[in-house]
Protein backbone atom coordinates (compact mmCIF):
# COMPACT_ATOMS: atom_id res chain seq x y z
CA UNK A 1 0.00 0.00 0.00
CA UNK A 2 1.66 3.61 -1.00
CA UNK A 3 1.55 5.69 1.68
CA UNK A 4 2.29 9.72 1.83
CA UNK A 5 0.95 12.54 3.96
CA UNK A 6 1.23 13.99 7.01
CA UNK A 7 -0.20 13.88 10.45
CA UNK A 8 0.59 16.28 13.28
CA UNK A 9 0.03 16.98 16.92
CA UNK A 10 0.39 20.11 19.36
CA UNK A 11 0.47 19.45 23.22
CA UNK A 12 1.25 21.16 26.64
CA UNK A 13 4.00 18.35 28.20
CA UNK A 14 3.77 19.66 31.78
CA UNK A 15 4.29 16.41 33.09
CA UNK A 16 5.05 12.69 32.46
CA UNK A 17 1.43 11.73 31.68
CA UNK A 18 0.88 14.20 28.70
CA UNK A 19 4.31 12.65 26.94
CA UNK A 20 2.81 8.83 27.67
CA UNK A 21 -0.88 9.84 25.88
CA UNK A 22 0.87 11.64 22.84
CA UNK A 23 3.18 8.07 23.05
CA UNK A 24 0.23 6.07 22.83
CA UNK A 25 -1.65 8.35 19.84
CA UNK A 26 0.95 8.25 17.72
CA UNK A 27 1.23 4.42 17.44
CA UNK A 28 -2.36 3.98 17.33
CA UNK A 29 -1.94 6.20 14.79
CA UNK A 30 1.12 3.53 13.03
CA UNK A 31 -1.59 0.68 13.44
CA UNK A 32 -4.17 2.12 12.05
CA UNK A 33 -2.42 3.10 8.41
CA UNK A 34 -0.85 -0.35 8.63
CA UNK A 35 2.67 -0.05 8.81
CA UNK A 36 4.89 -2.90 9.37
CA UNK A 37 5.43 -3.45 13.11
CA UNK A 38 8.98 -3.85 13.49
CA UNK A 39 9.16 -0.14 12.18
CA UNK A 40 6.25 0.76 14.78
CA UNK A 41 8.69 -0.37 17.73
CA UNK A 42 11.56 1.73 16.63
CA UNK A 43 8.93 4.46 15.84
CA UNK A 44 7.39 3.91 18.92
CA UNK A 45 10.87 4.30 20.85
CA UNK A 46 12.40 7.14 19.05
CA UNK A 47 9.49 9.01 19.56
CA UNK A 48 9.41 7.97 23.24
CA UNK A 49 12.95 9.36 23.95
CA UNK A 50 12.20 12.45 22.07
CA UNK A 51 9.25 13.32 24.16
CA UNK A 52 11.08 11.91 27.34
CA UNK A 53 13.81 14.32 26.79
CA UNK A 54 11.22 17.49 25.67
CA UNK A 55 9.24 16.40 29.30
CA UNK A 56 12.69 16.53 31.10
CA UNK A 57 14.28 19.46 29.72
CA UNK A 58 11.63 21.69 27.93
CA UNK A 59 8.41 21.13 29.14
CA UNK A 60 5.43 23.03 27.77
CA UNK A 61 4.39 23.48 24.51
CA UNK A 62 5.45 21.13 21.91
CA UNK A 63 5.06 20.74 18.52
CA UNK A 64 5.17 17.02 17.11
CA UNK A 65 4.83 15.94 13.05
CA UNK A 66 5.41 13.29 11.15
CA UNK A 67 6.21 13.29 7.25
CA UNK A 68 5.23 9.95 5.90
CA UNK A 69 6.57 8.24 2.39
CA UNK A 70 6.82 4.47 1.22
CA UNK A 71 11.01 5.09 1.95
CA UNK A 72 10.57 6.89 5.03
CA UNK A 73 9.36 9.33 8.08
CA UNK A 74 10.61 12.28 8.70
CA UNK A 75 9.41 13.00 12.86
CA UNK A 76 9.81 17.25 13.62
CA UNK A 77 9.73 17.88 17.24
CA UNK A 78 9.78 21.06 17.79
CA UNK A 79 9.94 22.54 21.47
CA UNK A 80 10.71 25.76 23.89
CA UNK A 81 13.50 24.53 25.62
CA UNK A 82 17.37 25.71 25.93
CA UNK A 83 19.34 24.96 22.99
CA UNK A 84 21.21 21.88 22.60
CA UNK A 85 23.55 20.09 20.18
CA UNK A 86 24.14 16.13 18.87
CA UNK A 87 27.38 16.65 20.42
CA UNK A 88 25.49 15.40 23.23
CA UNK A 89 24.53 11.73 22.07
CA UNK A 90 26.60 9.63 23.53
CA UNK A 91 26.30 6.54 26.50
CA UNK A 92 26.84 8.54 29.99
CA UNK A 93 29.95 7.32 31.81
CA UNK A 94 27.50 5.01 34.38
CA UNK A 95 26.06 2.52 32.10
CA UNK A 96 23.80 1.96 34.71
CA UNK A 97 22.31 5.43 34.60
CA UNK A 98 18.81 5.82 33.51
CA UNK A 99 19.50 8.91 32.01
CA UNK A 100 21.55 10.77 29.48
CA UNK A 101 21.23 7.92 26.63
CA UNK A 102 18.25 8.99 24.70
CA UNK A 103 19.95 11.25 21.80
CA UNK A 104 22.80 8.21 21.50
CA UNK A 105 19.34 5.72 21.57
CA UNK A 106 17.86 7.98 18.74
CA UNK A 107 20.71 8.17 16.60
CA UNK A 108 21.67 4.60 16.30
CA UNK A 109 18.17 3.74 15.33
CA UNK A 110 17.76 6.84 12.83
CA UNK A 111 19.25 7.36 9.39
CA UNK A 112 19.12 10.98 9.80
CA UNK A 113 19.14 13.25 13.18
CA UNK A 114 19.49 16.92 12.93
CA UNK A 115 18.82 19.39 15.59
CA UNK A 116 18.28 23.47 14.60
CA UNK A 117 17.82 26.21 16.76
CA UNK A 118 14.49 28.04 15.96
CA UNK A 119 14.49 31.46 15.59
CA UNK A 120 12.34 32.44 18.67
CA UNK A 121 13.22 30.00 21.69
CA UNK A 122 13.40 26.65 21.38
CA UNK A 123 14.31 23.30 18.92
CA UNK A 124 13.38 21.94 15.90
CA UNK A 125 14.72 18.17 16.32
CA UNK A 126 14.49 16.25 12.68
CA UNK A 127 14.70 12.19 13.08
CA UNK A 128 14.59 10.60 9.57
CA UNK A 129 13.78 6.72 9.99
CA UNK A 130 14.51 4.34 6.97
CA UNK A 131 11.21 1.97 6.48
CA UNK A 132 12.44 -1.93 5.07
CA UNK A 133 9.22 -2.28 2.70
Amino acid sequence: MPLSGARAWSLSLADADAGVLARSHFVEFLHSIEIEQDFILTAELVFGELLGNVVRHAPGPVQISIDLSDESMVLHVLDTGPPFSLNQSHLPNDVLSERGRGLFIVSQLASDVRVRKKRSRGNHIIVTLARRV
